[in-house]
Formats: C-alpha cells, structure tokens, sequence
C-alpha cells in the first residue's frame, strides 16, 4: 500500500526521485571529503608554522627528510 505525500502522489516514488536525482546528493561525499582534506592541510600548515616559530623548524625538517626516505623506499 503507497502512502500518499501532500500533493495526492506516491510518497515512495517521489522520495526516491529526489534522493537519486536531486544536485546534493551528487556532490554530498565530495563536499566532505574536500572539507576533512582542507582541514588536515590547514592543521598541518599551522603545526608547520607553530614549529618554525618555536623550535626554528627543526622537527618539520626532520618530518619533511622522513618523508623523502618514504618516497625514495616506494621509488618515487
């Protein structure tokens, strides 16, 4: 048995056209992956910049050498 919405249709049918063909759902999973990745980059230069500023950037000095060996270890 359909459940009619306010309008007189198929409240099931209508519910799924909008969550299968409405722009947010295309654009959901996106907008929050960029959202986590700007904030990792965000909290990354502030960390960076927190370094320099307190220890003249030895410990992203030494991040920035270990991610090089990683690279070279991958033959990047």
């Amino acid at each position: 048995m359909a459940i009619a919405n306010r309008r007189g249709g198929d409240a099931n049918i209508e519910d799924r056209l909008i969550k299968t063909c409405s722009v947010g759902s295309l654009f959901m999973r996106e907008a929050v992956m960029l959202k986590g990745f700007m904030i990792a980059v965000l909290t990354l230069l502030f960390l960076s910049m927190c370094d320099q500023y307190t220890s003249d950037g030895k410990y992203t000095d030494a991040v920035i050498m270990v991610a090089k060996q990683i690279g070279h270890s991958f033959g990047a």
